[in-house]
């Protein structure tokens, strides 16, 4: 809504009659009573009081007390609205002023408490990187102790390789050795009865041998033979003997392959538990 349109008639006639009542004509007083603004209000009322400082001057003659006391009243009046606005524009400002220093300590608490905090923050900070430094060592310790048991792994695998051959052969000499051992303690049963079998006939002929000169004299040539053959066997008792030596020898050693084996076997266990991805902590 459009502000109404005051003229200068307007103000020097509403200052006429705010005279009149007593009352002191001002800027805000006119600006009330008629509406429009301080800048429209303001040059008309000076020159009002131009026109009335013309009028007293012309008049020449002093103010009516009642007049003058009229004056004083509005003026006293017009002094007690002033100072009860700046009072209450004081104490708005005094309000004002005290909610500003409680905002202020209480923004003082905060930046207070928020340094606090980013003190914390800070140390926290410093301790979580320390704590990912280690984390990231760890990692790399891991990781090269892991690469370390791969290679492990794989040699470890190509020696269980190695291993599973020497035993694939030893076995095979073994089963050969078995074999031959059955074969020679077969025939080292068959040669211990032929044995057997010619001590009895020496001793039968050495019993004869004391009872007949004459039949042993015969029998020398036979003695010898049968001598010769016990001698044979002999030999070859040794032969299998020495045959049963080394199939012990082959056992031996074939323990011994199975053992290495089993510990090549129990450090694969190791090497591929290490392999294992271990649980996040």
């Amino acid at each position: 809504m459009a502000k109404p349109v005051v003229t200068e008639s307007d103000v020097h006639r509403a200052c006429d009659e705010m005279l009149t009542q007593g009352v002191r004509p001002s800027q805000a007083a006119l600006v009330k009573r008629l509406g429009g603004s301080n800048s429209t209000v303001g040059p008309y009322l000076k020159t009002w009081n131009q026109a009335q400082d013309t009028k007293d001057r012309e008049r020449k003659t002093p103010v009516p007390h009642e007049l003058a006391a009229a004056w004083a009243m509005a003026a006293n009046r017009e002094r007690s609205e002033e100072e009860s606005k700046w009072a209450g524009r004081i104490a708005e400002q005094d309000e004002q002023l005290r909610e500003v220093r409680q905002d202020r300590d209480s923004l003082a608490e905060r930046l207070q408490a928020l340094e606090v905090a980013n003190l914390e923050l800070s140390t926290a900070r410093d301790k979580l990187a320390g704590k990912v430094e280690a984390l990231g060592r760890e990692v790399e310790v891991d990781r090269s102790e892991r690469q370390a048991a791969v290679v492990l792994a794989q040699d470890a695998k190509v020696e269980l390789g190695k291993a599973t051959q020497t035993i694939a052969g030893l076995q095979s000499r073994v089963d050969d050795f078995q074999t031959r051992a059955r074969e020679h303690l077969a025939e080292k049963s068959t040669l211990e009865g032929r044995a057997a079998d010619l001590d009895k006939d020496l001793g039968r002929e050495r019993a004869a041998h004391k009872e007949t000169a004459g039949a042993l004299s015969l029998s020398q040539s036979e003695l010898k033979s049968e001598q010769r053959a016990r001698a044979s066997s002999e030999s070859r008792v040794q032969a299998l003997e020495s045959s049963l030596a080394d199939y012990d020898k082959a056992v031996g050693r074939a323990a011994a392959a199975e053992a290495a084996a089993a510990e090549l076997r129990k450090q694969v266990g190791m090497l591929s538990a290490m392999l294992q991805p271990k649980p996040t902590k």
